[in-house]
């Protein structure tokens, strides 16, 4: 990262989309010097007494952590500000952080937001065009209608283009959530070939709908956060409302297939202690939790492989699942394990 730094305002003028160098690329040893989104910063006591501060800080190709010994008691920026970084990268515990020497507020005036969030780099209209392409292959009318209303409905369709599928895990990027869906649909049409009891419109509208409340959960500018709504009712209340709702405005709307697909979306997560009320009981919504955390726990590792160093193979250690990855050294063959040579 590089950059023009001022001394004498607390507020710099971010003049650039970005840093030059991106979070992704930074590695220990490399001095920062840049404007990054503030994504959280919290004080801690030192065991001599005096605060230190932990930060959290994010661009659109990922998040680094940030820690500050010196000059706390000056430093006056919050989580979602824009923030002249200046400091160090160094190797914690296997994980990269900034040893920062200096943070303060960069103005935003001017400045595309949109630069600090990570995007899928997909065309969205075209894969939204794609989602509604399996709305049109349900055959139940009813579901038919209910997923056509929801889909094309000026409120839900722009935002559910954008969405992010999470804050942090899996495909926590500008138009994740879309991209989420759209693999989902291709595995689940898979397992439904596979099982001929399955009701497959009801498995499509399973995975269309789980995350629906997500919409209302994440909100983005220049980071991914949630909103009020999303932390005291989460996205699974949240998208059952929504669907409740709109099923209720479909007269003739069978109440049975009403309970299961509200079943299919509140179970999803698969158990109480992961966020559902109930577990799946039914086989639709055995598949779409199935197929949920294949695709969702397949991408999070993937992410993680993506950033490994090549030095020694292994990632940096993920605290969700509380272990590190391994892709492999330099010139070793997948296949046999041995080196492959120059």
């Amino acid at each position: 990262m590089s950059g023009r730094s001022s001394t004498d305002s607390r507020h710099e003028t971010a003049t650039t989309d970005g840093p030059e160098a991106t979070v992704a690329e930074l590695r220990p040893g490399m001095p920062v010097n840049g404007v990054l989104v503030v994504k959280k910063k919290v004080a801690r006591e030192q065991p001599t007494g005096g605060k230190f501060l932990l930060f959290q800080f994010s661009d659109r190709t990922g998040t680094i952590n940030g820690v500050m010994w010196d000059g706390v008691d000056n430093v006056d920026v919050v989580a979602g500000d824009l923030a002249r970084v200046e400091g160090e990268v160094q190797l914690y515990q296997n994980t990269r952080q900034i040893r920062v020497r200096q943070v303060r507020r960069a103005d935003p005036t001017g400045v595309d937001l949109a630069g600090f969030l990570p995007t899928s780099g997909r065309d969205l209209e075209a894969d939204y065009a794609r989602l509604l392409d399996w709305v049109g292959t349900v055959r139940n009318p009813h579901l038919r209608r209910l997923y056509d209303d929801l889909f094309r409905d000026p409120d839900i369709a722009p935002r559910f283009k954008l969405v992010p599928a999470g804050k942090g895990w899996h495909h926590a990027y500008v138009g994740g959530l879309l991209e989420h869906v759209l693999a989902m649909l291709e595995l689940g049409d898979l397992v439904c070939r596979q099982h001929s009891e399955v009701d497959r419109d009801l498995v499509v509208g399973g995975i269309l709908l789980h995350d629906l409340g997500k919409i209302d959960e994440i909100a983005f500018r220049s980071h991914i956060d949630y909103t009020n709504a999303g932390r005291l009712v989460g996205h699974l209340v949240l998208g059952c409302l929504r669907v409740a709702h709109a099923v209720d405005r479909i007269e003739g709307f069978p109440a049975d297939l009403r309970t299961r697909l509200l079943h299919t979306i509140v179970s999803h997560h698969g158990s109480l202690d992961r966020g559902s009320p109930r577990p799946p009981m039914t086989l639709e919504a055995t598949i779409v939790h199935l197929v949920d955390q294949l695709d969702s726990q397949a991408h999070g590792v993937e992410q993680v492989v993506q950033r490994t160093p090549d030095e020694n193979g292994w990632s940096e250690h993920v605290k969700l699942l509380d272990r590190f990855f391994y892709r492999g050294t330099p010139g070793t063959s997948p296949e046999t394990g041995e080196g492959t040579g120059d």
